[in-house]
């Protein structure tokens, strides 16, 4: 494993003193981690026992919240009954969000003289067997007279007198006095029973008598009527509150009596009760926990004393380990630190180092070569001084030279003679900030073959380090056949868009030259009906009308014509827009057809903003609202849905109909202009879904159709997401 030349270092003392100091430095580092790590976990304690007091105090106050909601009951409600309180109680989801309580209900006051008449009228609610109890004389009874959920074990509780325990009476009376919720001591409630008996508590909220005064105490003593109150079982409340919560700290209650009082030990004293300890899989054990801790709450008049420990759980969770991971790599480093100072002093370099460095040397330029031949594109190494160092195949090919004649060459002479002087400049500069470029897309640079043939190309440039030096890797790529096929298809393009240009200059000359004659024919036509009418026969009549159905439709057409062209040719400008808005516009624009046709429109609540020109597409709303009423099935009221989504990057709108819906293999037909698959009669030029399209397309978006013949159709206008912003397209 080590070498003699090692072993001789061994008893220098250079390694051992590296080794002692690493070692050193390693245990203090190791105690300070230990200290750190038992900070933090004590730290982590402190924040646990802040977080199980904060738990107990929020849901002590939410409990508090529902006695205040039900006092805001009684005081709203004029006469409230048993059912009124029952669905109260019900609207308040208490066993679902405050997990833990017993019950919730309504005790009142009960003067001896009118005991027996209270409980007359609770029986003559059908509880004959009801009673105020314990029995005996006293001063003054309470009764329980609403609790729910009224179940068997709260019905043990109904009519039972709180006042005449003292426990009890102790928190009722306080409450009455002070005029806020009061929590009594630990007492068994009426509710238990043999089996799984828990110590309990009780939770006082007064009602007092509704526009009484209330300041001082004599004044809350004679307005009391009765207190809204929640019985709890000490277990039930604890494992609705702790429910979800990590096992990491385990803890015991202790009620230490009313009024506040700070803790003076983890010891409680004789004086204080036990309410609760934790479960017997977290108890507190004599086990030595590392922190134990105390806290005093003050909760509704009373001092419950929380004794709490760490359990297992969070102790297994600490990062105790931490100071032996860190001593052990200390170690490891110490270790290292000595080896690598034996292997220092041994030798600066090993020959067999030297030689596998060869080897891969040799191999990896091996591989090198391979790699520059396989590359599909010209391929040169130069170095920074502009010769030449290697070629790949495909480079020699388009060339002209061979691999050695290139690497006797300066790559300036593979250049056109414009070119090279400023080339010269160009190297420095690229030496002087390396790094990859990609040059001549623009079509304006050429290397010059041997044959003096200038080839049109596009060089990329790599900086390599080397040990022996800079090398720029210039890959090669011939674009003369690319240039040939985009010279080609620019000039198709020219050629396509003049005639387009042409033919919609045409459209539009033709339209508006025919506009003014039909006009004409049109008034000359409406004038000779009027005035023949009289003497005109039913045939004569029926030619008339012929004449001026026809004129009419000819001029629809040529209006939808001409305002085809305007939009074709129209630079609008554009801003957001509520496509909700546009709809509504549209729909105004129609009133007078979907009034006549019964139509019914029905717009979404939420609409999206797409930026546009508003006239067009008001326009193209209105197109696809008109053609939804024009073609109804024969009997059916037209209705027609607008909504909107966003699908795949797009704002979509859709207007949806229960019309006669259009065949798929017309779908693509209809939105070229004069298609129309009209029934018979209808009326249109068969320009309407063309407009759209146009508008669609000057705005980069598009339409789609989802048609069911005799069901309906839905027209999906797509807008681009984000929406569009600028200029429309032209």
């Amino acid at each position: 494993m080590f070498s003699r030349r090692w072993l001789s270092q061994v008893w220098r003392p250079a390694p051992w003193v590296v080794l002692a100091v690493s070692l050193a430095i390693t245990t203090f580092a190791s105690f300070v981690t230990e200290s750190e790590v038992t900070e933090k976990q004590r730290l982590r304690f402190e924040k646990q026992v802040d977080h199980l007091v904060q738990l107990i105090n929020s849901r002590l106050k939410a409990y508090r919240s529902l006695l205040q909601a039900g006092v805001g009951f009684l005081n709203a409600s004029e006469s409230a009954d048993r059912a009124e309180w029952g669905r109260f109680h019900r609207s308040l989801h208490i066993e679902a969000l405050y997990p833990g309580i017993q019950g919730y209900g309504y005790a009142e006051f009960v003067s001896p003289e009118s005991k027996e008449a209270y409980e007359a009228s609770i029986r003559a609610e059908g509880f004959d067997d009801f009673r105020i109890y314990p029995p005996g004389e006293r001063e003054i009874y309470t009764a329980i007279r609403y609790l729910e959920p009224f179940d068997w074990r709260n019905q043990r509780a109904f009519g039972y007198d709180m006042y005449s325990d003292a426990v009890r009476r102790e928190a009722m009376a306080r409450a009455r006095d002070e005029g806020r919720a009061m929590i009594s001591g630990p007492v068994t409630l009426v509710q238990e029973t043999q089996v799984d008996t828990q110590t309990g508590f009780l939770m006082y909220l007064p009602h007092y008598r509704t526009g009484a005064f209330l300041d001082t105490v004599a004044q809350r003593r004679e307005a009391i009527l009765g207190y809204v109150y929640s019985p709890f079982r000490m277990e039930d409340l604890m494992r609705g509150m702790l429910a979800g919560e990590r096992n990491f700290v385990a803890f015991q209650v202790f009620d230490s009596g009313s009024g506040s009082a700070e803790p003076q030990t983890l010891n409680p004293s004789a004086a204080e009760t036990a309410m609760y300890r934790s479960s017997s899989d977290s108890p507190v054990t004599s086990r030595e926990p590392w922190f134990k801790g105390q806290r005093a709450l003050e909760i509704g008049g009373r001092t419950w004393t929380l004794e709490v420990q760490s359990t297992e759980a969070f102790e297994a969770a600490s990062e105790n380990y931490m100071s032996l991971v860190v001593f052990a790599a200390g170690l490891i480093d110490g270790l290292l630190l000595f080896m690598m100072t034996l292997a220092f002093l041994a030798a600066r370099e090993d020959n067999r180092q030297v030689t596998r460095h060869l080897a891969r040397k040799t191999e990896a330029e091996r591989r090198y070569r391979v790699l520059l031949d396989a590359i599909p594109t010209g391929l040169l190494a130069v170095r920074a001084d502009g010769r030449v160092q290697q070629a790949n195949r495909q480079a020699c090919q388009l060339l002209g030279y061979s691999e050695g004649e290139l690497a006797q060459m300066g790559v300036e002479e593979l250049l056109p003679e414009e070119y090279r002087h400023q080339h010269v400049a160009f190297r420095q500069g690229f030496l002087a900030d390396p790094r990859q470029r990609l040059m001549g897309r623009g079509g304006d640079l050429y290397a010059l073959s041997r044959g003096g043939e200038k080839i049109p190309v596009e060089i990329g440039l790599s900086p390599l380090q080397t040990a022996r030096g800079m090398l720029v890797l210039v890959t090669i790529v011939d674009i003369r056949e690319r240039r040939q096929t985009q010279q080609e298809l620019h000039q198709l393009m020219q050629r396509l868009r003049q005639k387009n240009s042409e033919m919609e200059q045409f459209v539009y000359t033709v339209s508006h030259d025919l506009k003014a004659p039909l006009v004409t024919i049109e008034g000359f036509a409406d004038k000779l009906a009027e005035k023949l009418n009289d003497v005109l026969t039913d045939q004569q009549k029926h030619w008339f009308g012929r004449i001026q159905a026809n004129v009419k439709s000819m001029n629809g057409l040529l209006g939808d014509l001409l305002e085809l062209s305007r939009i074709i040719h129209r630079d609008a400008e554009v801003r957001p827009l509520d496509t909700g808005q546009l709809v509504k516009a549209a729909m105004a624009n129609l009133a007078g057809a979907i009034h006549k046709s019964g139509a019914r429109v029905v717009v979404a609540k939420e609409m999206p903003t797409v930026v546009g020109q508003e006239r067009l597409l008001v326009q193209c709303f209105q197109n696809l609202i008109a053609n939804a009423i024009k073609y109804q099935r024969p009997g059916v009221k037209p209705r027609i849905e607008v909504s909107a989504s966003r699908q795949e990057a797009e704002v979509r709108v859709a207007v949806a109909d229960n019309g006669l819906g259009i065949d798929p293999r017309h779908h693509e037909r209809i939105f070229q202009i004069f298609e129309r698959l009209d029934p018979e009669g209808a009326e249109g030029s068969g320009v309407g879904l063309a407009i759209v399209k146009t508008i669609m397309d000057k705005h980069g978006g598009r339409v789609c159709l989802d048609s069911v013949p005799g069901e309906g159709s839905t027209f999906t206008l797509c807008f681009a997401e984000p929406p569009l912003g600028g200029e429309l397209e032209p």
